[in-house]
């Protein structure tokens, strides 16, 4: 484990009984504790050899992954174990071992200091551990023998996640008709299924493609949570108006919708179904099935100034985001 990049991004979940308790770690070269609980089995573990394991990662006594959704992981060994890493016990370890790994976060964020603060994530707090449990499950000799065993766990998680989809789209479903017949009635509903409830109605230039719009907004989740907006922004630089070209600069297909019935001047409300949103996939830090709450107005409508030829259109900057 060469940093905590590495470590976070290769944790997954394994249910286990093993205990966080301080008692009987040993210590490997690297500084790591460890303590390696037998399964019974003398299959040892080689270089070469490919394995196929679960893992869990923990900080103190909390979760940092999602059980339902963790699928069993593989890995060839290496002759030369990486320090400061789950498998640089491997060696001492059979098929059907379980091994809980202890690393200190003040290790961690030391091995990282020059990490840029943004990068480094928010549960690795100093004085606390990270306790990674592993499980080897099976071994292959020959790496390639694993193959079919890798193709089968991954057809299994596609249909765990399809699943999951499928159960986020009837609840997001149902949320939005809910919240549509009580805070949304009398509103229009665009073709892809987004409201829109005038609050004042703009007698201004209309919103056409093509056009340049500016814009106020707030983005609100449905518990009421603002994500995103220039409404109410204290900060001058984040009170400007949201500034793009409709129909050319991309935006979420329901804001772009709305926004084609509005005109300079009116103030109105959006509520976006997540079909019309981000989808049933997490968005930066909008969550996957997310119906949106927008309230909009309308500042300014005008001729689009000529782009350069090779100048692609602001995506990331110009549309609601997080």
């Amino acid at each position: 484990m060469k940093s905590w990049i590495v470590c976070c991004a290769a944790i997954l979940i394994f249910a286990s009984s093993c205990t966080n308790d301080s008692k009987g770690y040993k210590t490997a070269k690297s500084g790591m504790g460890y303590k390696i609980f037998s399964g019974g089995g003398k299959d040892s573990i080689k270089p070469g050899n490919a394995i196929r394991f679960r893992i869990i990662q923990k900080i103190e006594d909390s979760l940092l992954m999602v059980i339902e959704e963790t699928p069993d992981q593989f890995k060839i060994i290496d002759s030369i174990p990486a320090p400061f890493d789950p498998f640089e016990i491997v060696g001492k370890m059979a098929v059907g071992d379980s091994a809980v790994c202890r690393f200190s976060v003040d290790s961690i964020l030391k091995m990282n200091a020059s990490a840029p603060p943004g990068q480094v994530p928010a549960f690795l707090k100093k004085g606390k551990n990270i306790y990674v449990t592993i499980k080897i499950l099976k071994k292959y000799n020959n790496p390639q023998d694993a193959n079919p065993d890798y193709t089968a766990e991954n057809e299994r998680m596609q249909k765990i996640f399809i699943r999951k989809d499928s159960l986020n789209a009837i609840k997001s479903d149902a949320e939005f008709a809910k919240i549509a017949k009580e805070k949304f009635a009398g509103s229009v509903k665009t073709e892809g299924g987004t409201l829109v409830k005038i609050i004042k109605q703009g007698t201004g230039a209309a919103c056409d493609s093509g056009k340049l719009i500016s814009m106020k907004y707030e983005g609100r989740f449905t518990d009421g949570i603002v994500f995103d907006g220039n409404m109410n922004a204290t900060d001058p630089s984040k009170a400007k108006t949201l500034d793009f070209v409709l129909g050319v600069d991309p935006m979420m297909k329901g804001w772009t919708e709305g926004i084609r019935l509005l005109r300079v001047g009116t103030v109105a409300k959006f509520f976006i179904p997540y079909s019309s949103g981000y989808g049933l996939q997490q968005y930066q830090q909008i969550p996957g099935g997310s119906n949106l709450m927008f309230d909009v107005e309308v500042v300014d409508v005008k001729a689009a100034p000529p782009r350069p030829a090779q100048q692609m259109a602001p995506q990331q900057q110009q549309q609601p985001r997080q």
